[in-house]
């Protein structure tokens, strides 16, 4: 993502399609975190960010 930080390619991916889940694994918090249905933060184990995928996919709404 040269050139944007992780915050600005949430935004992007809200704005054009806001269905779309978006989940951010960062080491450091954001302080906006209006366009991420979760955030796991480093360093985390694996189980971890599945339970997320987990979470964040059986609260989605059904593809169309």
């Amino acid at each position: 993502m040269p050139g944007m930080t992780e915050v600005e390619m949430a935004q992007i991916i809200k704005l054009r399609a806001p269905s779309t889940p978006v989940i951010m694994h960062t080491g450091l918090l954001p302080e906006d975190r209006s366009c991420q249905d979760l955030v796991v933060q480093k360093p985390s184990h694996l189980l971890e960010i599945k339970e997320a995928l987990d979470k964040v996919l059986a609260e989605a709404p059904p593809p169309k």
